[in-house]
């Protein structure tokens, strides 16, 4: 399934996800309408301090790495300049006997790049996955996600 933003937008949201697949994964091009961010994901409209995740930055000369613990994962980095991409894949989203655990990938504007890996501490199946800014700023238009399910 894919949502292609046609005006800015808090969020995008995939619900009743088919539970017939054993991975999922995220492509997502985006632009922040303001203000350059991390960007957000949430699973089962889940936003309680119940994520875990931590990254690692290149900037050409510099990096930089982090961990946290809030409400949602810290996936891409959402330019307000131009687009770029990140892809994020959802590890057995329909198991119930442990944690989700996501890694992803993407570039950034200016040459940046950031993966990392993060932790939906909650046993239950991922039945819909959100996708937001970090903070108050919107997604611009002109962004798309894609979900797939693999395997």
């Amino acid at each position: 399934e894919t949502v292609t933003l046609s005006s800015s937008a808090s969020s995008i949201d995939f619900t009743g996800i088919s539970q017939d697949y054993r991975h999922l994964a995220i492509k997502i091009v985006t632009k922040a309408v303001s203000n350059e961010e991390s960007g957000l994901l949430r699973f089962n409209n889940d936003n309680a301090s119940n994520y875990t995740w931590q990254f690692a930055n290149g900037y050409g000369t510099g990096t930089n790495a982090q961990y946290n613990s809030e409400s949602g994962i810290t996936n891409g980095y959402y330019d307000n300049d131009t687009f770029n991409s990140t892809l994020i894949e959802v590890y057995d989203y329909t198991s119930t006997d442990k944690y989700t655990t996501i890694l992803h990938r993407g570039g950034a504007a200016g040459g940046g790049i950031r993966f990392g890996a993060g932790t939906w501490n909650n046993t239950a199946a991922v039945t819909q996955v959100n996708i937001r800014a970090n903070s108050a700023t919107s997604l611009a238009a002109g962004v798309v996600v894609s979900l797939y399910g693999i395997g």
